[in-house]
Formats: C-alpha cells, structure tokens, sequence
C-alpha cells in the first residue's frame, strides 16, 4: 500500500531567454515531510514500548532458572565482592569486572546466533514488502533456554543471565527509526524501472533478503561482509556499586566489556546505512526507562542531536512527557550519578571540529552563526578553529554571551521595560511591515535584556483597573496583572462583570497576525481580587 501518499517532484521551469542550466529540485514537499516526522515520532514510541515488553521479559524467573546453570559460586562471588573481605573499592570494581567477564565468556560459548532476523535501520519504502513476524514470549524463552535464536534475543538473554545472577542491569535498545531529516525524494518499489529490477543486486538487498529468511546461512558471512553489519541493536549494562557506573557490556556482535568515556565502539560511524545511534534507551530491572543517548554518541551535540525529533521544543516537550510516563518507577540516586556523568561526557566533547557542526550548537557559536538580532556580549572568545584550505582561524564564542535583541515594544511584550538612559545595541532599519501611517521614523532599535527591567503596573485603588488607552490592559506574562488583581479567563467573565457593575478591563494576552495586520487576543478580563468568586459565580450561570 502507499503509506506515504503521492509523491511530487517539482522541476525548475526553464526560461528560454537564458542559456544556463537548471536542475531539478529533488526534494520532498511539506506534506512528505509531515509524513516522515510523524512517522519518525510513531516508531519512537511503538519500538519504546517493545523494549518495555521485551526488559519485562527479562525479569522471567522460569528464564532465569533455565540458564542459572551458567552462574558458577565464583563468578557470582566475583559479581558480588564483600566490603568486609575486599576493603577497597577500587578493587571491588576489578573483581567485578572480572566477573562480567567470566560470565559473558559463560554466555557467548552458550547462545549461538542461528538466525540474522532482528531490528535494523530501514530507509524510506525499504520495508515494502518486508516480512514481519512477531515472536510470543513462549518463543523468547525457548530461544535462551535452548541457547539458539537471533542476535537481539542473544542481548536480551544476556540480561536475564545478569539479573538471574542479582546484578542491577539495564537492556540497552539502540532504536533504529527511518531518519526524517532527510529531504531527498525516494523511489517506492513500483515506480523503479524496469532495468533497475534486472540489475545485480546491491549489498543492501542482499542484507534484505538475508532479514527476510531468503539468503542461506552458508553465504550469511559473505553478505555480512559486503555490508558491515557490524554494530548492536540491544546490549547489556551491569551496575557497579563501588564505582557508582554503568558497565556496558555487548555479549553478542563485539563481545565486549567496556566503560564510556568518551568514544563507544558501539556506535556506527556517521550515516552509516544499516544501524544509527540517534536515540538509545536504558530499561532497568525495576521499570525504570531512561534516555542514555549521551553516552554513546561521541558528538552529542554537535551531530547526533540534530537527527533527533528533539530538536524542536514542542516535540522535545513531547519525547520527554513520555519517557517519563514509559518508567514506571521513582527517581533514584543511580540517576543523580548518572546526570553528573552526562554533565563531565558534555565537557569532554569540546568544541566541533568543523564550521557545519557549530550550528545550533548549544554550548558554542560563531559570530558569523548569529541571527540578526543577536549579537555577543561580553564579546570574549573561547577559542579558536582553523578553516580548511585556508591558514586564518575563527574565533570560537560561548553560546551563553549570545543575546537576543528586541525592540521597547518586543520588551513589553515579555513583560520588560527599558531602564532609563539605555541606549540602543544595534539600530537598523524597519521593512515595509512595521511602519506604520503615522510612524515617520526609519529605524528600529533593539535592546539585549540587561537594559531593561521588569514591568510594575499600577495597582489596584478602590476596585478600579489602570487601563490603557484602548480601554484594555495588557497581559503578556503573569507579571503583567497588577497587584490586587486577578485574571479572569473563563469565557463569559466579561458579561459577569458587566452584569455585577464592578470595573473591569479585557486582557490583552497577545496578538494574531492576519493579512490586515496584528489585531489584539483578548481572553478574559482583569478585576479587583475581591470580585473573583462573584464574577467566576456570575458567569457560571
């Protein structure tokens, strides 16, 4: 079926009066866009459920008695080192460790991948046609107890192994969701040419086929090869008490042991085709369900982040609301601990490397990255970055000493006043728009936020409301309600108090913005504090 509606490619129309070329624009239109983000925020939070189901899972003690086995006396006296008999923590964490390795030693001479099935990273339309199958608990126990089954099931086997040995873990799930950021315009399986469908097939469909079932395991090597699919999807991570972290360990692709600091060699390099490292998420033994991205990504913020559906603030709103409603378990002190890491990986990852990376970066900004109205006060570079194929350097600023310029009335509008005596920090001129007919002035001038103050309106006297020459009261911000007066936002307070006889004002609480220009957003009404409860009475009825 056509899940992505029709698909549109817009051709620069040529003027016969030039001579130079035109190239098509190979880009997707809005509607694709709305599509592919909406479906980008969809996979997030069909897949974040998955790992949910599959970490509860992991808890089954019928699993953890199938494969208890596997835990000798000394291993899980390693997994467990007594402050009694080992006095120093720092020990602690070796015997630990070495516990960690004995037991993925245990785990990876037990489970063999038999099958290649599993999640990976689809581009746009690579799923037509696809086959999805789904594997009931029933399934998932029979893979561990019997030692056979899929890489993803040999990860998350590796946890309930962990958990049946006492060890607080965590099932790591790397998602993999289709990367909505990408505005190139790709082919569905019935719109390719027929030369396309006789041609050899690439690596990539030959990892398809191999998902599907249709490749035999005895040239599963060689496709693997052409590929590299070398990178997990679900890991473990074990945490050590004594040293206050996450260990992370990968029992399946590298069979590894290891503790971030700064680069994983889990995460694939950038736009790699078959496995991204874009959101990955921590499920502990007890429901808890934890973002942990920042551990893994190298350049955090830099890169990773603006592949993120976070990006923008509503949908980071959004991502954040679920999580949180996704764990089903207090706050604890791991996640203090956690957060103070998170806190030192940021400040080990520096400055980007290169010019692209600067943009939008949340800790650093070059002055040639600043918009319009912003400019850098104090004006005090942090460092430099050298631009390639050229010996001159650019200085390098803290995002922190960018600010946001605005005009007397953006001020207002945020519920500021200018202090007296400021003088402006950049002058420039007004576009067509906000002159007004009896405005004869040119320029516009703008004011960073430590030149002004924040408004005190008059307060109330004897009931009476301080309106403005409209006969309304502005109401941008809370700040903005004079003392002694509340806000009334309920549809019919303006007939209550009209009603009642008491001074009121209607409360301008923003604008909207049509053809014709700005029109005032009136919502509710502003009276005296005493007259809430009989004008709220009023208008109820």
């Amino acid at each position: 079926s056509n899940l992505a509606g029709d698909i549109s490619i817009q051709m620069d129309k040529p003027d016969p009066k030039k001579k130079r070329k035109t190239k098509a624009k190979n880009v997707i239109d809005r509607e694709e866009r709305l599509f592919r983000k909406q479906f980008h925020r969809n996979y997030i939070a069909i897949m974040s459920i998955h790992g949910f189901i599959r970490n509860r899972w992991c808890n089954n003690k019928s699993i953890h008695n199938s494969i208890m086995k596997l835990i000798s006396p000394s291993i899980y006296d390693e997994l467990h080192p007594s402050k009694n008999d080992v006095k120093t923590p720092h020990i602690r964490t070796r015997r630990f460790l070495d516990g960690l390795r004995h037991l993925l030693d245990r785990w990876t001479k037990y489970y063999k991948v038999t099958s290649n099935k599993g999640i990976f990273k689809h581009d746009w339309y690579d799923w037509y046609g696809y086959e999805k199958t789904s594997v009931p608990f029933s399934r998932f126990s029979k893979c561990i107890s019997k030692g056979r089954g899929n890489r993803d099931i040999g990860a998350q086997g590796f946890v309930a192994l962990l958990r049946a040995a006492g060890v607080p873990s965590r099932l790591v799930f790397s998602l993999q969701p289709p990367d909505f950021t990408s505005m190139a315009i790709k082919k569905k399986p019935e719109e390719s040419d027929s030369k396309s469908q006789t041609d050899t097939k690439s690596a990539q469909d030959k990892l398809l086929e191999l998902r599907k079932g249709k490749v035999s395991t005895s040239v599963d090597q060689k496709v693997l090869g052409e590929v590299e699919l070398n990178y997990p999807v679900f890991w473990a991570e074990a945490w050590d008490p004594s040293s206050k972290t996450w260990i992370t360990i990968d029992p399946i692709q590298f069979k590894i042991i290891e503790n971030v600091k700064l680069k994983s060699k889990l995460e694939p390099p950038a736009n790699y085709p078959y496995n991204n490292l874009i959101y990955v998420l921590g499920y502990d033994r007890k429901g808890g369900v934890r973002d942990i991205t920042k551990r893994y990504a190298e350049k955090y913020y830099a890169r990773t982040r603006k592949k993120r559906i976070t990006k923008d603030e509503a949908d980071e709103i959004w991502y954040s609301d679920f999580m949180e409603s996704l764990s089903t378990r207090e706050r604890n002190r791991s996640d203090d601990y956690e957060d103070e890491y998170f806190k030192k990986k940021a400040t080990l990852e520096g400055m980007p490397d290169n010019i692209q990376d600067f943009k939008n970066h949340p800790f650093y900004v070059l002055e040639s990255h600043l918009r319009a109205n912003e400019i850098l006060h104090p004006k005090e570079h942090c460092g430099m970055i050298r631009t390639k194929g050229k010996n001159d350097s650019i200085k390098v600023y803290r995002r922190e000493n960018v600010q946001t310029l605005r005009s007397p009335r953006g001020w207002f509008q945020r519920g500021r006043i200018l202090k007296t005596g400021e003088r402006p920090m950049l002058v420039r001129k007004k576009t067509p728009a906000q002159m007004k007919d009896d405005d004869d002035d040119p320029d516009e001038r703008l004011y960073a936020i430590f030149q002004t103050s924040v408004y005190v309106p008059p307060p109330v006297q004897d009931g009476l409301i301080t309106k403005n020459s409209y006969g309304n009261i502005d109401v941008y911000v809370p700040s903005m309600i004079p003392e002694g007066a509340v806000l009334v936002s309920t549809p019919f307070a303006s007939d209550a108090a009209k009603l009642i006889g008491i001074d009121y004002a209607p409360a301008v609480v923003g604008f909207k913005f049509e053809r014709r220009g700005a029109t005032p957003k009136i919502e509710g009404v502003v009276v005296a504090e005493e007259f809430r409860e009989a004008v709220e009475s009023v208008q109820e009825q």
